[in-house]
């Protein structure tokens, strides 16, 4: 009889061990798991932002350069909307004069609006810098 709780005790034990073992590897690996999948994640995040801060740049110089008349204008629209439409991520593409007033967008259409009221308009007029501003989406 002693003998047979022995046995019991000792396969209970046994089980318990096992289990705990087998929880301790299942979360080791879930952390390595959850750790990739954040540093991939961190990368993707860096790799569009830079994408995006390509093609910012290239829009500026752009505009810089044609002088924005009217055919200027029509050929920075017209490359806007190839820019968005490549990249299914945008919204929207959009140039801004010193006031916030629309100067071109890759919307397709005329569209009159100021942008002088948002943070990134406020931001980046005395800085004259050339990079994106990250900020919360606007409501």
């Amino acid at each position: 009889m002693a003998a047979l709780l022995v046995a019991s005790v000792l396969a209970c034990t046994f089980a318990v061990w096992e289990l705990w073992t087998s929880r301790r590897d299942r979360l080791e690996s879930a952390a390595v798991a959850t750790s990739n999948m954040a540093r991939i994640l961190a990368l993707h995040a860096q790799t569009t932002f830079k994408a995006a801060d390509l093609v910012l740049e290239d829009m500026v110089e752009r505009a810089e350069r044609e002088q924005l008349g009217a055919s200027a204008r029509d050929r920075l629209r017209d490359h806007l909307e190839r820019v968005a439409g490549k990249a299914r991520e945008l919204h929207g593409l959009f140039v801004y004069d010193e006031h916030g007033e629309w100067v071109s967008t890759s919307l397709g259409r005329p569209v009159k609006a100021n942008n002088s009221d948002r943070e990134y308009f406020k931001y980046h007029p005395p800085r004259l810098l050339i990079r994106s501003l990250r900020t919360k989406p606007s409501a």
